[in-house]
C-alpha cells in the first residue's frame, strides 16, 4: 500500500470509529483501534454492553470494490479470530452484486462513499446529537469541526499503541472539552457575539461581533462601509478613508440635537504593543468622512449636532479581557490630529465587557420585558417631554461608562437596575444608592445594584448601608446582586425618601476651594447639573478635564472649559472615577521641588531659535517605567515669559494590584529652559515623583545631546551639590542669603521658619555644644524669627554645622492680595546619605488665605511668585560664584 493510501486508510479507521462511537453511543463498553491481541486483519474491536465482541475491518479504494474482493476480506477477518459479531466496512464504489449484499458468511457488510468531507460532516451531526442528549450547549459549526478533528487525532494517536478506550472515558473527553470551551466563552463575551451559524458566511468575526454589539445597545439601524478617496497633503499621495458603520438618531441627553455616530471596528487575537498607526488612521478616516458628510449636508451644520467618532477595538485573547488598552494608548490621541467639533472614543475590552455584561444580565431579569436605558435630566434635556425619559438606544456618551442605569417596566411594576464596574465596598454602595434615588426621582418600585465581585458574604454590610439612610422602605426595596447572576425578587411599593436641596452645600464647597474635603464627592455621587458648580471653579482647568476624560477613553481637541463642562454634565461617573478626579485636582495642593541645572552656552542664539533648530526624539522616554505622561513632550514658549521654553504635564502611575477601574496617582512635571546673564542656559525641573524625575532626566539628556550636536553648549552640566561649597560657613551663608530680599519687588517681609543641620564630626566642637553632638543626630528647628538665634551670627557655629535646609516665609502684597509664600531651600535630604551629598533644590507653598481665594486665577499668582523665587536662586548662586 502506498504512503498516501496508507495514511488515508488510517484516517478512515479513526473517522469510522468516531462515527460509530457517536452513532451507537449507548451500546458499547470499550473500543480499540489496531488491537494488539487480535489478528492483524482486525482494524477495530468493540466490546458491547451485552458482553459480546464485534470485530471490524475497514477497506477503502478509489477503484470499484468487487464482491469477490469483499468475500476474500471476510474470510481473512474470520480466520483465527473469535467474536459474536463481524463487520466489513467498504468505503468506495462497489460493484452491483456487492451493492445488493448486506451479509457474507455471517459478516455484516457496510458500504460508505469515499468522501472524507461527507464522513466528517456526518460525524459533526452525530456530535451535535451527542451533546443534545447530554443537555449541553449548542456549538458553532467551526467549533464542532475542531472537536471532531481533535477526536480523530486522539483516537489515531491511541491506535499507535493499541490502546483501549472505555465508553466512560470517551464521553468524559467530549464533555471536558466542551466544558473548557464554555469556560473560555464565559470569560470572553465577544466570542458569544460571533453567533452560531452565521447566515452571512462572508462576514468576518470582527464584523459579526461589532454588528451584534451595536444591536445589543440599540443601534440596530446602522449603515455600513463608507469610503472616500482623497489626496493627503502631508503624505503627498492619494489615500482612501473608510468608516465601517454609521448611525444617526435624536440625542437622548440634549434637546433639539442630532447624534451622528461613526464607528470603525478592529478585532485582534491579542492587542498590539504599539497602536499608534491604527489610531491615527482611525482619526484621519473619521475626520475625512465627517467633513464629507458636512459638505453633502448629511450633517446640517446650521443645526445642533453631536459628532461621535468611535474606535471599537476588541481582542479575543482572554489575557486581554480586563486590559486597560485605553490607558496604554491615550497619548496617541493628540490635538494636532483631531478636529474641534468632534468627540473621539476608544472602546476596549474592559469598557465593552462592562456594557455587554450589564445588558445581558438585565435581559435575563424579567425576561419578557425589553431593556431600556435611563436618560438622566440635565439642563440640556429638561423639556417637559424628556422628564423620566428612557429608551432602547444607549446614548453614545455612555459607550465608555463605568456606571449604567437600566429600566425593566410594565404597567404593574418599574424595576431600576444599576450596574457599576467598581469593586463592591460599603462606601461605593452608599454613594450609588444616593445616586439611584436622586436619579429616578422615586419612579421605581424596586432597585437592584449590581457589582461583578459581589457575594452573599456582604449581606450584613448592605443592611448597614441601607439602615444608614434612615428609611425603612429602602430595606424592602433595594437589593444588591452579582452581575450575570440574576434572581427576580418581588417588592411592594416604595416610598422614596426626600432628598434635600444641596445647592447650599455646593456653594460652601466652592468657597472653600478644596475638593479634598468635598462632602458631595465623599458621601454622594454627583452627576449632571449638580456637577457644574463644582467644575466651574478656578481650581479646575480645561486641561484637568481633558486629562480626566482621556482615562474614560474620551478625547477632544477642544480646550474651551465651558464646552468640556457641557460634556462632563452629560456623563455618569462611578465612585472610583470621581475619587481619581479628586486626586488629579488635589495634586496641585502638594508643593513640588524645583531643581536647577546650568548648561554653559557658547553661542548667543536666542532660546526660541535654538528650540526651532533641534529635533529631539522623545518616543521612548517612559520605557521600562510603570508610569505614563499625560501628554506628548512638546516645548513651547511661555506667553507670559517669552524667553522661557517649557513643557508641563502630569505623570500617572497605577496600582496593578487593584481592579480595572484603578486608582491613579498624578504627579506634576514641569521642565523649563531659558538663557540667563552670564552665558548659561538654565534648565529647571519641577516635580516630586521618582518616575517623573527619571523621565525629566531622560528628556534633558536628549535635549543636551541635541544642543551639543548643534554647537549651542559646551559638554558640561552644572548642578549645585552639597559638596560644592568650600566650607561649612560658605554653605550656611549661602542658605541664609535667601533671607535677604533687598532686590525683590514682590516680597516685602521675610521670616526664617525652619532650620535642619547636624554637627560636623570632623570638627572640634566647643564644650557649649557637645550636649547636641550625639552621632548622626539631626537637629530641626521650627518656629518664628529663627534669624534671631545667636548662633547663626557666630562664625564658629557656622563652621561646625552641616546646614542642609532652611525654610523662609515671604510676605507679599500684589494688587491688594496679601499672603505669604513658604519656601524651603535644601539639598535633597543630604544628611540622610553617606557620604553626605545632595542636589540643591527649592519647594514653594502658597498659603491660600481669604485674599488668595478671591483671586480669579490662582495659578497665575503662583506662577509669578515662583518666578520670583527662581530669580532669587540665580541671584544667590551668582553671588556665591556657583554659576
Amino acid at each position: 500500500m502506498g504512503g498516501q493510501h496508507g495514511m488515508r486508510g488510517y484516517l478512515l479507521q479513526t473517522i469510522i470509529t468516531v462515527l460509530d462511537s457517536l452513532s451507537q453511543s449507548s451500546n458499547w463498553q470499550t473500543v480499540t483501534i489496531e488491537p494488539n491481541d487480535e489478528s492483524e486483519k482486525v482494524d477495530i474491536k468493540w466490546e458491547l454492553n451485552t458482553n459480546k465482541k464485534k470485530l471490524v475491518q475497514v477497506k477503502s479504494s478509489q477503484n470499484t470494490i468487487s464482491y469477490t474482493a469483499a468475500k476474500k476480506w471476510v474470510a481473512e477477518l474470520k480466520n483465527g479470530t473469535l467474536a459474536e459479531h463481524y463487520e466489513l466496512i467498504c468505503i468506495g464504489h462497489t460493484d452491483s452484486k456487492l451493492n445488493e449484499t448486506s451479509d457474507i458468511d455471517g459478516v455484516k457488510i457496510v458500504k460508505k462513499p469515499l468522501d472524507l468531507d461527507l464522513l466528517l460532516s456526518n460525524s459533526i451531526v452525530k456530535l451535535d446529537e451527542f451533546y443534545e442528549k447530554k443537555n449541553r450547549s449548542k456549538l458553532q459549526a467551526t467549533i464542532k469541526q475542531i472537536l471532531v478533528n481533535s477526536l480523530n487525532f486522539k483516537l489515531g494517536h491511541d491506535s499507535i499503541f493499541g490502546k483501549t478506550i472505555t465508553k466512560e472515558d470517551f464521553d468524559n473527553v467530549l464533555l471536558n472539552w466542551l466544558s473548557a470551551i464554555e469556560k473560555y466563552v464565559s470569560k470572553n463575551p465577544f466570542i458569544q457575539f460571533t453567533g452560531f451559524d452565521s447566515e452571512e458566511p462572508i462576514l468576518t468575526i470582527e464584523q459579526i461581533i461589532t454588528s451584534n454589539f451595536l444591536k445589543l445597545i440599540g443601534w440596530k439601524h446602522f449603515s455600513k462601509d463608507f469610503t472616500l478617496d482623497y489626496f493627503d497633503d502631508k503624505l503627498v499621495s492619494n489615500e482612501t478613508a473608510k468608516v465601517d458603520y454609521y448611525v444617526t438618531f435624536e440625542s437622548k441627553l440634549k434637546d433639539n440635537t442630532t447624534n451622528h455616530i461613526f464607528i470603525n471596528a478592529l478585532q485582534d487575537y491579542k492587542y498590539p504593543e504599539n497602536a499608534r498607526y491604527e489610531i491615527r488612521n482611525f482619526i484621519k478616516a473619521t475626520n475625512v468622512i465627517t467633513e464629507d458628510f458636512k459638505a453633502k449636508r448629511k450633517i446640517d451644520t446650521q443645526k445642533s449636532n453631536g459628532v461621535f467618532n468611535i474606535l471599537f477595538w476588541i481582542s479575543t485573547d482572554n489575557d486581554d479581557i480586563n486590559k486597560d488598552f485605553i490607558y496604554q494608548n491615550k497619548e496617541v490621541f493628540r490635538n494636532e490630529y483631531m478636529e474641534l467639533d468632534q468627540h473621539y472614543f476608544l472602546v476596549d475590552n474592559a469598557k465593552a465587557n462592562f456594557i455587554i455584561s450589564s445588558i445581558v444580565t438585565a435581559k435575563n431579569f424579567r425576561e419578557d420585558l425589553p431593556v431600556k436605558f435611563l436618560y438622566p435630566i440635565t439642563e440640556f434635556n429638561s423639556s417637559f417631554n424628556k422628564i423620566g425619559k428612557r429608551g432602547t438606544q444607549l446614548p453614545p456618551e455612555y459607550i465608555n461608562t463605568n456606571i449604567l442605569p437600566i429600566i425593566k417596566e410594565n404597567s404593574e411594576k418599574i424595576s431600576v437596575l444599576l450596574f457599576c464596574s467598581d469593586p463592591y465596598n460599603q462606601e461605593n454602595l452608599k454613594k450609588i444608592i444616593w445616586f439611584l434615588i436622586r436619579l429616578t426621582s422615586g419612579l421605581a418600585n424596586e432597585y437592584i445594584v449590581y457589582f461583578s465581585d459581589y457575594s452573599l458574604d456582604f449581606q450584613n454590610e448592605v443592611l448597614d448601608v441601607l439602615q444608614s439612610f434612615d428609611n425603612s422602605d429602602l430595606l424592602d426595596k433595594v437589593s444588591v446582586k452579582k452581575s450575570l447572576f440574576v434572581e427576580t425578587l418581588q417588592f411592594a411599593e416604595l416610598s422614596i425618601p426626600t432628598i434635600g436641596d444641596i445647592s447650599s452645600t455646593i456653594e460652601a464647597i466652592q468657597s472653600e476651594g478644596e475638593l479634598r474635603i468635598n462632602p458631595i464627592f465623599k458621601e454622594q455621587l454627583p452627576y449632571g447639573d449638580i456637577l457644574k458648580p463644582i467644575l466651574n471653579t478656578d481650581k479646575i482647568s480645561a486641561q484637568d478635564l481633558k486629562i480626566f476624560l482621556s482615562h474614560k477613553g474620551i478625547f477632544l481637541k477642544n480646550a474651551d472649559k465651558r464646552k468640556l463642562m457641557d460634556l462632563m454634565v452629560s456623563l455618569l461617573f462611578s465612585p472610583i472615577e470621581l475619587e481619581n478626579f479628586i486626586n488629579l485636582i488635589n495634586v496641585k495642593e502638594r508643593p513640588v521641588s524645583s531643581i536647577p541645572y546650568f548648561l554653559p552656552a557658547i553661542t548667543e542664539t536666542p532660546i526660541s531659535e535654538i528650540f526651532s533648530q533641534i529635533r529631539p526624539n522623545f518616543e521612548n522616554i517612559t520605557d521600562g517605567l510603570q508610569a505614563k505622561l499625560n501628554s506628548p513632550v512638546v516645548f513651547s514658549s511661555d506667553p507670559d515669559q517669552p524667553g522661557l521654553f517649557l513643557f508641563s504635564s502630569h505623570v500617572e502611575k497605577k496600582d496593578p494590584t487593584k481592579h480595572i477601574a484603578l486608582n491613579t496617582i498624578w504627579e506634576p512635571i514641569k521642565i523649563t529652559y531659558q538663557k540667563i546673564n552670564g552665558g548659561f542656559i538654565l534648565n529647571n525641573v519641577e516635580t516630586n515623583s521618582k518616575d517623573a524625575k527619571i523621565i525629566a532626566n531622560r528628556i534633558n539628556t536628549i535635549i543636551k545631546e541635541e544642543l551639543l550636536e548643534h554647537g549651542h553648549i559646551a559638554d558640561q552640566t552644572t548642578e549645585i551639590k552639597f559638596s560644592d561649597f568650600t566650607s561649612n560657613t560658605e554653605r550656611v551663608n549661602f542658605l541664609l542669603s535667601f533671607n535677604n530680599i533687598a532686590s525683590s519687588n514682590i516680597f516685602i517681609k521675610q521670616d526664617i521658619k525652619g532650620l535642619k543641620y547636624i554637627f560636623d564630626e570632623t570638627k572640634e566642637i566647643p564644650e557649649i555644644y557637645k550636649d547636641r553632638t550625639e552621632k548622626d543626630l539631626i537637629i530641626l528647628f521650627r518656629g518664628k524669627k529663627l534669624e534671631g538665634l545667636r548662633e547663626l551670627s557666630e562664625d564658629l557655629f557656622k563652621e561646625i554645622i552641616l546646614l542642609e535646609e532652611i525654610t523662609i516665609s515671604y510676605n507679599f502684597e500684589i494688587k491688594g492680595v496679601k499672603s505669604n509664600l513658604s519656601v524651603r531651600y535644601d539639598f535633597s535630604d543630604a544628611l540622610k546619605i553617606r557620604p553626605i551629598e545632595g542636589t540643591f533644590r527649592s519647594q514653594a507653598y502658597l498659603h491660600k488665605n481669604y485674599y488668595v481665594k478671591q483671586v480669579r486665577k490662582i495659578a497665575d499668582l503662583e506662577k509669578n511668585l515662583n518666578k520670583e523665587v527662581e530669580r532669587l536662586k540665580i541671584e544667590k548662586l551668582q553671588k556665591f560664584g556657583k554659576i
